[in-house]
């Protein structure tokens, strides 16, 4: 094992919430945790869902662990339920499973993508018409 203190106290507060949510904890469950950051501290952190490289001391990509199915929806803490990944993801998933999580993300881009074609469009007709003579022509009415 590595003797890395941050990482020490990391899974051991990992490991005493999740005892602290479930009681049952398999204490093997500590093993393999560290075994997990310890596989991921030799090659690198990378967060398992968007692949940015991680540490253990910022605050977006500050290394976390995730329940792939939330506990709050049947999820275990086995270590074949967890995965590494940065703390942005981790918060941003949420207790979605990770289809969910994924639909929710692609919807958000696509309106923003929508958004940015919108303000495009209204800069292009607002350049188009910048030197044109505005006219309103009234409106007789004919009897």
């Amino acid at each position: 094992m590595v003797n890395h203190p941050r990482l020490y106290r990391k899974v051991i507060a990992f490991c005493n919430s999740c005892y602290a949510r479930t009681p049952t904890i398999d204490p093997a469950t500590y093993h393999g945790v560290f075994s997990l950051f310890y596989a991921s501290l030799i090659r690198g952190f990378e967060c398992t869902y968007c692949g940015c490289p991680m540490d253990l001391t910022s605050d977006d990509h500050q290394v976390s662990v995730d329940h792939v199915v939330p506990l709050s929806r049947g999820g275990t803490n086995n270590l074949d339920n967890l995965v590494l990944c940065c703390r942005h993801c981790n918060i941003e998933k949420g207790n979605l499973m990770i289809d969910q999580w994924m639909a929710k993300k692609q919807a958000a881009t696509v309106s923003r993508q929508q958004q940015a074609t919108i303000e495009e469009a209204v800069r292009d007709l607002q350049e188009k018409w910048k030197d044109q003579p505005y006219r309103i022509d009234p409106v007789v009415a004919q009897s």
